[in-house]
């Protein structure tokens, strides 16, 4: 036996098979069409302009003796009249003006329309939208899509345009999904120019017989008639011409804002910036009051967005410039395109080691690995944007966003109110204090990747993450690179033994290290910069062709207003927040790189988790309990999590080291890959892993297996004691775990070890 099929609210459908209304609708539309008759027959024998002229003064002498009773009778049937969409009530608009006066037959009429209409929309959406949208819904996608982006709009353009028959606009109208309360405030902003026409012009009348008579020409001659049609016309135009124009301006905005810039202008750039930035994106307009107002569409922002979306929440998403922020479209991505080709480009040029020769003269195109990039992050671009965002329900708003107060924040002049917000602006490239950097031409992560023609000499200054990645990958491009770095060493933050092992990788590449430099200085020498730095206690003036700034990062802070909503900050550090990711403001959240020390792509990711979780269901969970991974994508990788040596002697925290190198790893040997390691703490006596760090070739997809021993409580013995493929690099952690395993054999369990064995024989 079939299954009744399930309706739309999970409770089963009691449909007749084959039928698009349910029997209950089937009774209402009965009724109705039963009181149709009824005040058709009604209106025509009682309400008609003659009988009423007949008994003028019998109504007026009504109106003086019972007022309440004659407004609520007059109310209730203009209500009746418009909610049953019957003929007539523009007669009966310019007889309520007659009758009551300009004043009050303007308030009444006001709002007994508004209210009779919004009774029509209802009653045509509870009979008829369901069968409607079942049976042409596929061909109504993009009306419906439309309507929901831009119904207030459309309705109140109608509105305006008297030659729409209003109760058309109401039956049609409830059709669609716009919300009953945005259908009722704009039918009665709507409406209200009309209402006043008509209504003065029913007051002005002498008496009802004239009105029966001659109708509107009673007050307006032909040509005030024809102004009225013009003005009743104008207006139907002027929302639409208001919107072009704030639409213009829109665009105009953005196109003079400071967006990165997207060159060169291919197709592949094209492609990305009408995915993350659309050239015609048309606002959509604010409908109440917001669970989650996101301000900024990176990482976090994104991830805030989808997730309380799809859990239900009304979310509104900001962007100032690029969706995606700067992982997709300045960053992780297209520096991992460029990457992976140097890492090609290197694969070629030592393929001899492995018996493979490979022709002189094999060279680098830089433009075609430029397009691969540019291609490649295009195909990704669709995930991260406005449309498809769109699509999961989130209201997206292009425009710099201000808080105006507490729980408001205005973009491009609209106000969007809200019960929670996220700030997720992310940081941008921050420009030391170098002397002569202001006069020279420099590149940054936000503008390097614009480039179309390999510089013959590159500078670059900061040997971080980001230094270290691009300086080695434009080396094996073919640049002639010099790395110019303040500390003692590259990669500062990470474990000396492993930025050592990098720094020797750097300079097999060719890259030139100069470290620990010292009086650094920049000018710009005709189409060169020149760079004069004391680094090793030697002095260097070189010239290059283009120089990057690798160096720190600044909160995007400025012009959110934050003041306006309470919410503390630095303009350095960024954002205040608890261990909860609340500002100042316990209403307002922060995630990503405005907030945090860990300003990497999978940390905004889990710290947006955290934010969906504890501002929409009154969560407890805390940013400390994350545990955070990190990768420097050099040849070869580095990737680390938890403490490190330094930090556990920094916090006196006693531990065990365990290091296993890549160069006793079978498949490391195979493949030539022995430069590395696995490195792992433990609290002292214990397996109990605190920190790893590995160097080596995939060090950023091993380093994932530590990262989930730690979350999961489980010791690196359980780690050494789970089956490996054999070989494969991984089986260097493994390894570790049997390091850690053979200092439990001491020499006393070793003793007993052996008595049982001879025993045993």
């Amino acid at each position: 036996m079939n299954k009744p099929e399930p309706s739309p609210d999970g409770a089963e459908s009691k449909r007749p098979a084959g039928s698009l209304f349910s029997p209950q609708k089937l009774l209402v539309l009965a009724i109705v069409v039963s009181l149709i008759i009824i005040a058709l027959v009604f209106f025509r024998d009682e309400l008609r302009l003659e009988n009423l002229a007949n008994r003028e003064a019998q109504l007026k002498q009504l109106q003086a003796d019972h007022p309440v009773l004659v407004y609520g009778a007059a109310f209730a049937i203009y209500v009746t009249v418009t909610g049953l969409s019957l003929p007539g009530a523009a007669g009966m608009t310019l007889v309520y003006g007659w009758y009551f006066g300009f004043l009050r037959a303007l308030v009444l009429v006001s709002f007994a329309s508004t209210a009779g209409a919004t009774v029509a929309f209802l009653l045509s959406r509870y009979l008829f939208r369901d069968a409607i949208q079942q049976k042409f819904g596929e061909r109504l996608k993009t009306f419906n899509d439309a309507l929901e982006r831009e119904g207030a709009f459309y309705l109140f353009t109608l509105r305006l345009i008297p030659a729409v028959p209003f109760f058309i606009i109401n039956v049609v109208m409830g059709l669609t999904s716009l919300p009953t309360r945005t259908f009722w405030w704009v039918s009665q902003l709507g409406m209200l120019a009309g209402t006043v026409v008509y209504v003065y012009a029913g007051s002005q009348v002498p008496d009802l017989q004239t009105l029966s008579e001659e109708g509107a020409k009673a007050v307006f001659s032909g040509s005030q008639l024809f102004q009225i049609g013009i003005a009743f016309a104008l207006l139907g135009l002027f929302p639409i011409t208001v919107k072009k124009i704030m639409q213009r301006t829109h665009n105009v905005a953005h196109a003079t804002n400071s967006l990165p810039q997207l060159e060169p202008r291919d197709e592949h750039n094209e492609k990305l910036q009408q995915n993350v930035h659309p050239t015609d994106w048309v606002n959509p307009t604010p409908s109440g009051r917001y669970n989650l107002v996101v301000i900024g569409a990176g990482t976090a922002g994104l991830v805030t967005a989808a997730g309380a979306a799809g859990l239900g929440a009304k979310v509104a998403l900001v962007e100032r410039d690029l969706m995606g922020g700067d992982c997709l479209n300045v960053g992780c991505v297209p520096s991992k395109g460029l990457i992976s080709a140097a890492r090609v480009a290197a694969t070629v040029r030592d393929a001899g080691e492995f018996g493979v020769d490979v022709p002189e003269g094999v060279q680098v195109d830089f433009a075609k690995v430029m397009q691969r990039m540019r291609r490649l992050r295009a195909s990704i671009s669709p995930n991260d944007s406005a449309a498809r965002f769109r699509d999961l329900g989130v209201d997206v708003f292009l425009g710099s966003a201000k808080f105006t107060g507490n729980d408001t924040v205005e973009v491009a002049g609209q106000t969007l109110k809200f019960k929670k917000a996220v700030i997720t602006t992310g940081a941008r490239a921050a420009a030391p204090p170098i002397p002569g950097l202001d006069q020279v031409p420099y590149l940054t992560n936000e503008t390097v990747f614009s480039l179309t023609e390999l510089p013959k000499r590159l500078g670059v200054i900061g040997a971080g993450p980001i230094g270290c990645e691009l300086a080695q990958a434009f080396a094996r491009f073919g640049s002639e690179v010099y790395l110019v770095e303040s500390a003692d060493e590259i990669l500062p933050r990470e474990d000396q033994d492993a930025a050592a092992i990098v720094r020797e990788s750097l300079l097999k590449d060719g890259v030139n290290l100069l470290c620990c430099g010292r009086e650094l200085q920049v000018a710009l020498q005709g189409d060169r910069i020149r760079l004069q730095v004391t680094a090793h206690e030697k002095a260097y003036d070189v010239e290059v062709d283009q120089l990057l700034v690798a160096v720190g990062r600044a909160p995007n802070v400025d012009g959110l207003g934050l003041e306006a909503a309470g919410v503390a900050y630095d303009k350095k550090k960024g954002v205040e927040v608890n261990d909860r990711l609340q500002t100042t403001n316990t209403n307002i959240y922060a995630a990503g790189d405005i907030c945090s020390k860990y300003k990497f792509t999978h940390a905004a990711d889990f710290m947006a988790r955290l934010v969906i979780q504890n501002a929409l269901f009154f969560g407890r969970a805390k940013a400390s309990a994350l545990t955070i991974p990190w990768a420097t994508y050099t040849s070869p990788e580095i990737a680390h999590v938890g403490l490190s040596e330094h930090e556990a002697r920094e916090q006196n925290i006693e531990i065990d080291t365990f290091t296993q190198p890549m160069a006793e790893v079978d498949r490391a040997i195979l493949e030539g890959e022995t430069a590395g390691f696995v490195k792992v703490h433990v609290a002292k006596g214990t397996d109990k892993i605190l920190g790893a760090t590995i160097v080596a070739t995939n060090a950023g997809d091993m380093i994932s297996e530590i990262t989930l021993a730690m979350k999961a409580g489980l010791g690196l013995k359980t780690v050494g004691a789970s089956i490996h493929p054999y070989p494969t690099q991984a089986e260097a952690i493994r390894k570790a775990g049997d390091l850690y395993s053979r200092t439990r054999l001491t020499p006393l369990v070793k003793s007993l070890f052996d008595k049982w064995l001879s025993w045993t024989r």
